[in-house]
């Protein structure tokens, strides 16, 4: 601020009066926007039990379980990880 500014206090009072016009107009815009996307955000969120539903779909369809291969064959156990210190390397 120049020594101009803080002499002449309409100046002052014009800056300031600049910045409340901007949040207001920040305000009328951001407050009907929220209001707006809590509404619609609510009638299109899908209920959790369709999110469980989603997402044991897409685990059964990318992953295999341990009971079956990916042709439905069945296969062994894998084999236990040894407990304790691991391996050293030479």
């Amino acid at each position: 601020m120049d020594a101009g500014a803080a002499a002449d206090p309409s100046r002052f009072a014009n800056g300031i009066s600049i910045a409340l016009y901007a949040t207001l107009m920040g305000l009328l815009i951001a407050i009907p926007a929220l209001i707006a996307w809590s509404y619609y955000s609510r009638k299109s969120k899908p209920s959790p039990s369709a999110w469980r539903r989603s997402a044991m779909n897409s685990c059964a369809k990318h992953y295999r379980t341990e009971a079956s291969s990916p042709n439905g064959e069945p296969v062994a156990a894998p084999a236990p990880l040894r407990s304790g210190r691991p391996p050293k390397l030479h």
